[in-house]
């Protein structure tokens, strides 16, 4: 899907395959030119304008990115939460 977005000018970021702040910033822009409801979400709708299909998060059954936290959060050392920007969320991991 990110090499998809690169080609059609929509995605300027390493193609890794996680499903990133980038990837969605980039599925937000895509879904703007195309006049598509702006979610971030790889949804159905755009998914089909893409050419793509949705279920690469299903294929890998989130595999990729079991474990790791999304761009810009990192593990609170030992206990099983994350830290942002913002300070310690609550929401066990």
């Amino acid at each position: 899907m990110q090499q998809t977005l690169q080609d059609k000018g929509h995605y300027r970021g390493k193609v890794d395959g996680v499903f990133g702040l980038r990837t969605r910033a980039s599925i937000r822009g895509f879904q703007k030119a195309e006049n598509l409801p702006v979610t971030g979400q790889l949804d159905t709708l755009t998914a089909g304008r893409l050419g793509v299909t949705p279920e690469g998060q299903e294929e890998t059954g989130g595999e990729a990115t079991k474990g790791k936290p999304s761009a810009g959060i990192k593990w609170a050392k030992g206990s099983g939460e994350v830290v942002s920007h913002y300070g310690r969320q609550s929401r066990q991991l």
